[in-house]
């Protein structure tokens, strides 16, 4: 997932009008993969009342309140 994410994220700056700037393109990379994993975070937070209901995952970490 993170990896499709960050190669889209390569090809889009390779084909900007800019020119190639590795200092550039590593903090897009890092920046990218940074705001994918935040998202994801929040994410699992807000799935916590549903993944309660549900026998499959109600044994995940936050759902049994072993991570705060």
């Amino acid at each position: 997932k993170y990896l499709l994410l960050l190669s889209h994220q390569w090809l889009d700056y390779a084909v900007a009008p800019a020119p190639f700037e590795w200092s550039t393109f590593a903090l897009c990379i890092f920046g990218t993969g940074l705001l994918s994993a935040a998202a994801n975070s929040i994410n699992q937070f807000h799935e916590v009342p549903f993944d309660a209901q549900m026998s499959r995952t109600k044994h995940r970490v936050l759902v049994c309140g072993r991570l705060t």
